[in-house]
């Protein structure tokens, strides 16, 4: 098949499937209308077909929209931003449960880059909830699986990446920033050092949000579209 084809069938499967689909199921390892929603805007993104992918993003968004506040550590949200272990799987911002099958590759053996690493701010709290300092480097700690395994599942921390991005290229500059700062406030340390994602034009705005992606859909299996 051609590349066409194939995101032709994964697109029309996915629309005969939403409607069949409850808006919540009775576990995160099962399909949902948000979820067939959120992959929906993610592939149409990968497409370029911002317009529609921002449709989605929105029908995604109101059935499902929330964010973990990484400052409140002992919530039922999180276990700890400083534990190796920070996250729990099916926490609140998962919509599909889904890990990524990468053969030997466990997220604490490898050593990140110091690029990344340093483009978050000290105060930017998935400094510490994503990263652990080691000897030789940093390493990455677990997973929104909750374990050592790469999550590739629907998250909705992703979605409100994909609408902000899809606005920031429809020229949308307030409403790209009003979503990048709702996701970027739950991030932030609370300590009076939050200042909002500011741009004045479209180019600057998709600059932000992609910096803004890479540092938040780590280990996603998503870097390599993007």
């Amino acid at each position: 098949a051609t590349i066409q084809e194939t995101y032709d069938r994964i697109i029309s499967d996915l629309k005969e499937a939403y409607p069949l689909l409850p808006v919540k199921p009775q576990f995160k390892t099962r399909p949902s209308k948000p979820a067939a929603f959120g992959l929906l805007s993610r592939v149409l993104l990968t497409m370029g077909d911002y317009e529609t992918a921002k449709l989605y993003a929105d029908s995604c968004l109101n059935l499902f929209s929330y964010l973990m506040d990484f400052n409140n550590p002992l919530s039922p949200d999180l276990v700890n931003v400083n534990s190796n272990t920070p996250f729990q799987r099916f926490n609140k911002e998962v919509i599909f449960h889904a890990v990524g099958q990468f053969p030997n590759l466990y997220l604490s053996e490898g050593l990140i880059a110091s690029d990344l690493i340093n483009s978050y701010s000290m105060d930017d709290l998935r400094r510490t909830a994503f990263f652990r300092t080691t000897t030789g480097g940093s390493r990455a700690k677990a997973s929104y699986d909750g374990d050592n395994v790469p999550f590739a599942g629907i998250a909705s921390d992703e979605i409100y990446l994909i609408r902000a991005e899809c606005q920031a290229r429809l020229g949308h500059v307030t409403e790209a920033m009003d979503d990048l700062n709702q996701l970027m406030i739950k991030r932030w340390k609370n300590n009076g050092t939050w200042l909002r994602f500011t741009a004045n034009t479209s180019t600057e705005a998709i600059k932000k949000i992609l910096t803004e992606r890479r540092k938040e859909l780590i280990f996603r299996g998503l870097r390599w579209t993007d």
